[in-house]
């Protein structure tokens, strides 16, 4: 009996000690960076605490000791006893060895679809009275019933119920809706082909599909015949390959590479043609200018985002220039990270493409745009993971 009370004893004490050492080793990395946030912002203010606490928690979370290891470690150990989620269901592992977002308070509806879609009825009448026609573009989620129901007993978001009812309201409203999710839907793709692994994004030929079908909805819908010889939507005039450094997505780098043995390559669709565009402060062809190849190059697959290769990702507000197109069109894009791929397909349609990210972007200032812009369209796009009411939190007063 007290041979087993030691034991424990003994256990506690060693525990402790290496929860010390390894605390200290991860206050040795951490405290610079905590330095350097007060020295930018003059010292400490009480009226910040909230926003200070927030960021040294983040600054701790990012530099604790070994960070990576332990992410690894805790995934294989994860993966070892048959677990198909993980960081207490944040993430499950699909059929495939992909990460897909959890989300159990999802499951609670507490949209207002009708009020949402009268948001959008606003912004696309609006745009109508400037010239502009509107519509709204829907891009899909990795998990659907069409390509990957996802593992079984599991709470996945109810995104895709949620954006049925919302694109159900908004063509109720008249809103012209162009759902991508039809698209890979009828592709002939698979799963694999549309997605990666580690990452919430869909690959770059899935975006090309979608950018195919967009170009002849414009003709179909509005008679606007923007490639009529074919040649900007042939995939074989674009160069398809993979970046050889391993890829690890959003959820990847939340989750590491071993709990799902998911690897993943970024694959790049770069067109064979020039271009003569301007991009925050970039001039030049595609790969001087809208294809970032910096963000392909990282050593370290935790610190990378190589979706960034496609506009960086998504910016809170940028403009694209084609000079070589100088009478094209001039659209307007409210939109997340997915359409980065697609906006870049459509460059050689336009003479000029605005861009804000709608999760971010200022009410007055958005209206004043459309008002001011000169638009030929203006289009609204968000994938299913966006699908929540504090999207679309513009044209507010109806």
């Amino acid at each position: 009996m007290r041979k087993g009370k030691l034991g424990k004893g003994l256990f506690v004490i060693i525990f402790f000690i290496c929860m010390l050492i390894y605390s200290a080793f991860s206050f040795r990395q951490t405290w610079p960076k905590v330095e350097e946030y007060f020295e930018e912002k003059d010292g400490f203010n009480i009226d910040t605490l909230k926003d200070d606490i927030g960021s040294i928690e983040g600054f701790i979370t990012e530099n604790c000791y070994a960070r990576y290891d332990c992410i690894e470690i805790y995934g294989t150990l994860s993966r070892l006893i048959g677990k198909t989620e993980i960081n207490s269901f944040e993430y499950a592992k699909d059929d495939y060895g992909g990460y897909s977002l959890l989300n159990f308070s999802d499951q609670v509806d507490n949209m207002d679809y009708k009020l949402v879609a009268e948001r959008v009825l606003a912004f696309k009448n609006d745009a109508n009275k400037h010239g502009a026609k509107f519509m709204y573009l829907q891009s899909p989620n990795k998990i659907d019933e069409n390509w990957n129901p996802g593992s079984k007993d599991v709470p996945y978001d109810i995104k895709n119920e949620k954006t049925d009812k919302l694109i159900g309201w908004m063509q109720r409203f008249g809103i012209d809706v162009f759902d991508f999710r039809e698209t890979l839907k009828n592709s002939g793709m698979t799963y694999q082909e549309m997605f990666y692994n580690t990452d919430h994004h869909w690959t770059g030929v899935a975006a090309f599909r979608a950018f195919q079908d967009l170009v002849k909805h414009f003709k179909e819908k509005y008679d606007e015949d923007l490639d009529p010889d074919g040649y900007y939507t042939n995939l074989d005039n674009y160069d398809v390959s993979y970046w050889d450094h391993v890829y690890l997505g959003s959820a990847g780098r939340n989750v590491g590479f071993s709990f799902g043995d998911a690897n993943d390559y970024m694959q790049l669709v770069v067109p064979k043609f020039e271009g003569k565009i301007s991009w925050l402060g970039y001039v030049g062809d595609y790969k001087d200018t809208v294809l970032r190849y910096n963000k392909l190059d990282s050593e370290n697959p935790y610190l990378s985002d190589s979706y960034g290769f496609y506009l960086y990702g998504v910016a809170k507000k940028d403009s694209i220039t084609n000079h070589a197109n100088p009478d094209g069109l001039k659209i307007l894009f409210v939109r997340d990270s997915f359409m980065s791929p697609v906006i870049i397909d459509m460059i050689p349609f336009c003479s000029q493409i605005d861009c804000y990210w709608g999760l971010y972007v200022d009410d007055a200032e958005l209206k004043e745009k459309v008002a001011t812009g000169n638009y030929d369209y203006v289009i609204l796009s968000y994938g299913t993971l966006n699908m929540d009411q504090s999207s679309f939190n513009f044209y507010t007063e109806q």
